[in-house]
């Protein structure tokens, strides 16, 4: 399955549940990540941190 194909898939778990729908692309990420369907990437964690903490 494609990484399309698995985003997709949490879009119709996220309607499936009965949440309101249409919905923003943040509202969907931040129910993906609550229910653990996603979680970020070791690297991508490290990335986004990185830059706040340069910032210091």
């Amino acid at each position: 399955m494609s990484y399309n194909e698995q985003l997709q898939r949490i879009v119709k778990k996220y309607e499936s549940a009965e949440n309101p729908f249409p919905a923003t692309a943040l509202d969907i990420a931040q129910w993906a990540i609550e229910q653990r369907l996603w979680e970020p990437q070791r690297s991508m964690s490290s990335l986004f941190l990185n830059w706040p903490l340069s910032r210091v």
